[in-house]
C-alpha cells in the first residue's frame, strides 16, 4: 500500500498569519497593541522569512497596513510601541506611533508605522533586546546581556 501525501484542506493562506494552525508552515512570535490608536503588530515567521507586519484594526477588522521583511538570521525579541498620548504628553522626535523592534542580535529597529519603513538602527546590546520604556526624553531598554541601556529619544544616541 503506498502513501501519499495530500495537502490539507484546511490550511490558512500565509498572509494571514493570526488564523496560523500547526499545519501551516507560519509561526507567529510576538504580538503588541499600540496603547492609544488603532494598531496591532505582530512578529512571524513565513516560510523561513521573519516578517513584521503592522495592522489597522479600526471597527474590529484586522486589516494590513505595511510589513517588514527582515534580514536572513534576524529574529525579533521585543515588539513596543513608542506610544504618546498627545492629550497629556509633548510628541517624542522618535514618533508617536512607531514600533520598536528590539532584536535577538542586540539591535533595535525603529519603524514608522504608516510606512513600514525601518527610520533608524541602534546598536546597544551585547544580547537579545528584551524590554523597552520610554518617556519625553528618555527610552529605556533591557537586553539579555544583563545590561540597561539609556538612550535620548531626540537623537537615538545611547547617553548611560
Amino acid at each position: 500500500m503506498s502513501h501519499r501525501k495530500t495537502k490539507p484542506k484546511n490550511k490558512p493562506p500565509l498572509s494571514n498569519p493570526i488564523n496560523a494552525s500547526s499545519t501551516s508552515t507560519s509561526s507567529l512570535h510576538l504580538t503588541a497593541f499600540h496603547p492609544h490608536k488603532p494598531l496591532y503588530s505582530i512578529a512571524t515567521t513565513a516560510v523561513g522569512q521573519n516578517i513584521v507586519r503592522i495592522f489597522d484594526v479600526r471597527a474590529g477588522v484586522a486589516e494590513p497596513r505595511c510589513e517588514v521583511r527582515l534580514k536572513k538570521g534576524e529574529e525579533v525579541s521585543c515588539l513596543v510601541w513608542n506610544g504618546v498620548d498627545k492629550k497629556r504628553k509633548r510628541r517624542q522626535s522618535m514618533g508617536e506611533d512607531w514600533l520598536l523592534c528590539g532584536l535577538k542580535c542586540g539591535r533595535i529597529y525603529v519603524i514608522e508605522s504608516a510606512s513600514g519603513e525601518i527610520v533608524r538602527k541602534v546598536e546597544g546590546h551585547a544580547a537579545s533586546v528584551n524590554g523597552w520604556c520610554t518617556d519625553e526624553e528618555r527610552a529605556w531598554s533591557c537586553g539579555g546581556d544583563g545590561k540597561v541601556k539609556c538612550w535620548d529619544s531626540r537623537t537615538g544616541n545611547c547617553v548611560a
